[in-house]
């Protein structure tokens, strides 16, 4: 079944089911080089989000500009958008990334230092995991390095 499976994909220009396009594979192996420890620039992947409406697209874009190791707050997203009122919006926009890391909404935290929201697999205890990887100071430990693992 195997060699059927591997015959048509050659033939057909395709790869075999289970083994991932070479820019996908890249994107993989970023990843666990990332929540190993070395930390990776994820701004180089191609996100298609031209469907999202303009406002989203913007927050998503000031956030994929965030470093590792660095927090902002939805306050200072809103105010980087030139609409200083919109922390909220700004939240809701990050509550439906699609591709969180990759967007990294997890740098985003509420104005008191606080974690706020993450929508992804394990919630705030996931969230608090990529800030620790990425030696981010979030809690009453914004503006300095988190000592938490």
């Amino acid at each position: 079944m195997e060699e059927t499976e591997a015959r048509i994909a050659r033939n057909s220009g395709g790869q075999p089911a289970g083994t991932p396009l070479p820019e996908i594979a890249r994107v993989i192996e970023k990843v666990r080089l990332h929540l190993s420890g070395d930390l990776q620039d994820f701004r180089d992947v191609a996100v298609d989000i031209e469907k999202v409406a303009p406002f989203a697209r913007r927050v998503y874009g000031v956030a994929r500009e965030i470093p590792a190791g660095e927090t902002r707050t939805y306050g200072e997203i809103a105010e980087a958008l030139n609409r200083p009122g919109a922390a909220r919006a700004v939240g809701h926009v990050l509550g439906r990334n699609p591709v969180p890391l990759i967007i990294p909404c997890h740098r985003v935290l509420a104005s008191d230092g606080k974690l706020g929201g993450f929508s992804a697999y394990g919630g705030q205890a996931t969230k608090a995991r990529l800030l620790t990887v990425e030696g981010a100071a979030f809690g009453r430990w914004r503006g300095q390095r988190s000592l938490i693992l």
